[in-house]
């Protein structure tokens, strides 16, 4: 699957895409540094998305810390983790 990034990082997100506020992190989403490790990103894809997927691909583009209000943005084969609507880890996936 090719990826966008450009648009992924840069886009707005569409009033059509679901989105869900996640009230509480796990103590496993997060490093020992207090930002939230990739874990959180696969653990939301597999709440999300509940059928087998191939070709994932998780990009981090910025980090979120431990206090971060995070938003769970998706659409059909993607799946963003925001805060404040600014991209900071994304998945693109294939469905089998």
């Amino acid at each position: 699957m090719e990826i966008d990034a450009e648009r992924i990082v840069d886009r707005a997100v569409n009033a059509s895409e679901q989105r869900a506020d996640i009230e509480r992190l796990r103590a496993a989403d997060v490093d020992t540094m207090g930002h939230v490790n990739n874990a959180a990103l696969w653990q939301a894809l597999c709440e999300v998305v509940t059928v087998p997927q191939r070709n994932v691909s998780v990009s981090h583009h910025a980090s979120i810390d431990r206090d971060d209000v995070v938003t769970l943005v998706t659409a059909p084969g993607e799946l963003w983790l925001t805060v404040d609507d600014e991209v900071r880890l994304s998945a693109q996936y294939e469905l089998f």
